[in-house]
């Protein structure tokens, strides 16, 4: 093999393995990804339109993930409207973008509703995301802005912000 062609053949090595691996690491759109669930029990009403799973519940969907006492997915026309998880506590992991850090959540009930791609964390509700970690009763977060809104009538917002130490 020549030189010209076993250089040419290392670049085109390198820009197939480069093309790869930006592809492999691009997360695919949570939303349009199956929902698994793992329980101890499980309870469909197909008239009501409602799945009660419980005992040591898991949910993924993509990068979602979901643990539980007690999940009810709510469903119109076999499409999932909004996830309700309770337990002691109830918690939400997934990873936004390949390039941003993982969010976080806990609360004594997460609401999830799948359309809005919204979460409200209600009761000893906590967030942790980009380094802020945000305590309060109420916490509404949009998941596809990654805005945060806390507080409620009943209590007090708490914040810890990361500084950047050099």
């Amino acid at each position: 093999m020549s030189f010209i062609n076993s250089r040419c053949l290392c670049i085109l090595s390198i820009i197939g393995l480069s093309i790869f691996s930006q592809s492999s690491f691009a997360l695919p759109n949570d939303r349009e990804q199956p929902i698994n669930i793992s329980a101890n029990q499980a309870h469909k009403n197909s008239k009501q339109g409602v799945t009660v799973y419980k005992g040591n519940v898991i949910m993924t969907q993509g990068s979602i993930n979901i643990t539980a006492d007690k999940v009810t997915i709510h469903d119109n026309n076999g499409e999932v409207d909004k996830i309700v998880a309770t337990g002691t506590p109830a918690t939400f992991k997934q990873q936004p973008k390949p390039e941003s850090g993982l969010v976080t959540a806990q609360a004594l009930t997460l609401e999830y509703e799948l359309k809005k791609e919204s979460l409200v964390l209600l009761n000893e509700a906590l967030l942790k995301q980009e380094g802020k970690t945000t305590r309060s009763n109420k916490i509404t977060y949009d998941i596809k802005t990654a805005v945060m809104n806390a507080g409620d009538d009943t209590g007090r917002v708490q914040m810890i912000i990361k500084t950047t130490q050099k």
